[in-house]
């Protein structure tokens, strides 16, 4: 049986960090500063006039209509990584994405 806070130490060259796997809070704040640091994403929302790097896979699994937009860009849109979203302003997406 586990206890409720789970931590898996991860050691590499030297160095020691915890990772704490039982929040999601915890993995969704994490996707998000990555996001928000711009590390590992691989496409492009635009609305509204703005810019939102993203992480398709993140996207695709948190909305249907996300995971049917990516699979049609993989196989219409090869070497572009840009989605253009309509009939949505920059602060409504902005709210989304967090």
């Amino acid at each position: 049986m586990y206890s409720k806070q789970h931590v898996v130490t991860v050691r590499r060259q030297n160095a020691t960090t915890a990772v704490d796997c039982d929040s999601e809070s915890a993995l969704a704040e994490d996707l998000n500063r990555l996001r928000e640091k711009e590390e590992l994403c691989d496409a492009v929302v635009e609305c509204d006039g703005s810019a939102f790097p993203v992480h398709s896979l993140v996207l695709s699994a948190r909305s249907d209509v996300f995971a049917a937009l990516f699979a049609n860009w993989m196989k219409e849109e090869a070497g572009s990584n840009r989605i253009v979203v309509e009939d949505v302003d920059a602060l409504a997406m902005s709210r989304f994405l967090r």
